[in-house]
C-alpha cells in the first residue's frame, strides 16, 4: 500500500521532527506546502528529506491559500498511490484501519501543559472533537473532488464512496501550556490577510487574552486520558 503526505506549514519547525517520525512510518512521500516561514522550517524539512513547496503571500495568512491547496494538491497522486493525507503540520493521522475509500475519520483534540520530547504520542491527554474529525484521509483515485470549505472541517466530496475503514486524527495545537498556544495566535493576528478579515475567518485569533485563558481552562478541565 501506498500513501503520499501533504501537509501545511508556518513557522511550525516544532512540528517538523515528530511529523517527519510519524509518517514515515508508512508514508512513501511527505511533502511540505510552505507559507513563507521565517524559522528554520524550510531548513529543517530539506535536510530530513521532506519536499518543499511555496504557496501564498509573505506575510500573509489567507484561508482562500490554504483551501485552494487542500482541495488541489493531492490530484497529481491519481493512478500512484491508494491514499493521500492532506493535513496541518500540528495534525497526526493514525491509520488504524485503512480501508475503504473515504475511511471514517474521528477527531481528537490533544491538550497538556507538557510538550513531547521523543515521540508525539507521548502526549496522551485530550478529548474527542467532532470539529477536528477532518476527512483528512482519502483514496485519490476514487473521489473526484474532496470539496473541502474553509478551515477544512467538513467537506463536500464527490465520487466513488465506502466508508469501511476507521483512522483518529489527532490535533496537537493546545500542547505546551496557555502560553504558547496564546503566542502562536498573536502571530496568526498579525499576518491575518484582508481576505480573512472581510470573511471574518480566523477570528478567534483576535481574542482577548482573558478570553483564550478562560477557554484553556475549560479545555484543561475537561481534558482526560484517551489510551
Amino acid at each position: 500500500m501506498k500513501v503520499v503526505c501533504y501537509f501545511i506549514n508556518y513557522n511550525d519547525s516544532f512540528y517538523i521532527p515528530f511529523l517527519h517520525k510519524h509518517y514515515s512510518k508508512f508514508c512513501d512521500r511527505i511533502i511540505m506546502y510552505d507559507n513563507h516561514s521565517t524559522d528554520t522550517s524550510v531548513e529543517l524539512a530539506t535536510k530530513l528529506g521532506i519536499e518543499v513547496r511555496t504557496f501564498g503571500v509573505p506575510g500573509q495568512l489567507n484561508d482562500q491559500h490554504y483551501l485552494d491547496v487542500k482541495n488541489h494538491c493531492w490530484k497529481e497522486q491519481r493512478g500512484k498511490c491508494d491514499y493521500v493525507i492532506v493535513v496541518d503540520a500540528d495534525e497526526f493521522v493514525m491509520p488504524d484501519d485503512l480501508r475503504g475509500t473515504l475511511p471514517r475519520v474521528t477527531g481528537y483534540d490533544m491538550i497538556s501543559d507538557e510538550l513531547p520530547k521523543e515521540d508525539i504520542t507521548e502526549i496522551k491527554t485530550g478529548e474527542f472533537s467532532d470539529n477536528y474529525s477532518k476527512q483528512a484521509i482519502f483514496n485519490p483515485n476514487f473521489i473526484d473532488e474532496i470539496n473541502f470549505v474553509h478551515g477544512c472541517h467538513k467537506n463536500w466530496r464527490t465520487g466513488h464512496i465506502t466508508q469501511d475503514g476507521t483512522c483518529r486524527l489527532l490535533h496537537f495545537r493546545c500542547i505546551g501550556g496557555f502560553d504558547r498556544l496564546f503566542e502562536r495566535h498573536l502571530m496568526y493576528q498579525k499576518r491575518m490577510s484582508p481576505f480573512n478579515l472581510q470573511h471574518n475567518m480566523g477570528h478567534h485569533y483576535l481574542q482577548e487574552r482573558h478570553t483564550k485563558q478562560v477557554e484553556w481552562d475549560l479545555k484543561m478541565r475537561s481534558k482526560r486520558a484517551l489510551w
